[in-house]
Formats: structure tokens, sequence, C-alpha cells
């Protein structure tokens, strides 16, 4: 009997100091992490649109403008949304590739779907974007793609550790998502006119 109330006396406070850990790691508001542009990707995009009178970016909309991440909110660093950040990942890679010109032959907009960051309580955790992005200029509409990818990583059951890996994997899945854009010939084509 003696022996069951030393485990007890033991384990209980193990177990608060857990239960205090996993209430804690929620419950916090702050913006994933800033997006920075991928060589790879200028590359690529300079490879697909080598002749372009320059691009300008229209209006992005929707999406959410916060995403729950085990009851933190995870903010986008520019703008009001996760469109606005869309938005600015794919003009600071027009920029590096010397594309971006106001009044530029080709416009482009987009539509955020949907877009999630799923981490579960295992040792995996995935995000999603589902987006539409059109290319028009002066003759009207030159393209219209939805396009939908997913980012998977290691995580973890603590929330501690979960919850920054999620805000940090944010970028590569706006990475990924431009990637499988630049990869579209068409998307090229209708960039050059």
């Amino acid at each position: 009997m003696q022996a069951s109330s030393s485990v007890r006396s033991r384990v209980l406070p193990s177990i608060a100091i857990v239960a205090v850990v996993l209430a804690t790691a929620g419950c916090v508001s702050e913006p994933v992490q800033p997006y920075q542009p991928s060589f790879e990707n200028v590359q690529l995009l300079k490879r697909q649109a080598p002749r372009t009178n320059g691009v300008e970016l229209g209006v992005f909309s929707g999406g959410p403008t916060r995403l729950n991440v085990r009851g933190s909110s995870a903010l986008s660093p520019v703008g009001s949304g996760f469109a606005d950040y869309l938005r600015g990942a794919l003009e600071a890679e027009l920029a590096k590739a010397e594309m971006l010109r106001p009044g530029g032959g080709a416009r482009v907009t987009g539509t955020i779907i949907g877009t999630d960051i799923e981490t579960g309580t295992g040792s995996t955790a995935r995000a999603w974007l589902d987006a539409e992005i059109v290319v028009s200029g002066s003759a009207g509409e030159r393209y219209r793609r939805q396009l939908r990818v997913e980012h998977q990583w290691e995580s973890s059951f603590v929330g501690a550790i979960a919850i920054p890996l999620a805000f940090q994997a944010y970028p590569q899945l706006v990475q990924r998502f431009l990637q499988e854009l630049y990869a579209d010939p068409a998307f090229g084509k209708a960039l050059q006119g």
C-alpha cells in the first residue's frame, strides 16, 4: 500500500506539469514566418517566361485571416490575411526575377479557395493551399488554373514544439504552390503574352 502511494506521489506532479505545459502551449496569436524568395523558384520563373513586357499584380482575395493551430492563431505577417501572404510571396519572386512592373503586359490575380494547417496530435503535420490564379492582358484572360498543394513535416505531440514548427512550415507550403504554378508552361506563356 505504501509503494502505491509513493508511486502516486511521484506520478501526479508529473501529470500536472504535462497538463500545464499542454494548456499553456495554445492561445498564442503570432504571424507565420515571413516568406523568403526561393532561388530555385526564381530560376524556374525566368526559364518559363524569358521574354515578358512586365508583370503587375492585382487583387488577391479569399482565404482566412487566421489559421487555428492547436488553439493558437497563425496570422499573416503581411496585409490582413493569407491571400495577402500569397500575393506578397509572388511579388517577392517576380521582383527577384526582374519581371515586376506596374502597368506590365500581364496582370496576375488570385483567389484562395482554402488553406489550413493540421497538426493533429501525432508525429506528422501537414498544411494545404488551394487557390485559383488568373493571368490577364489587354485582350482579356490568358490563363486560369485552380491549384492545390500539400506540405508535410515532422511534428510533435507536445504543442509547445508543434505550434512553432507549424508557423515555420507555412512558407514552405507557399513555396511549393508557386513552384507548381511556375512549372506550368501555360503560366509562363501567359506572362509573355
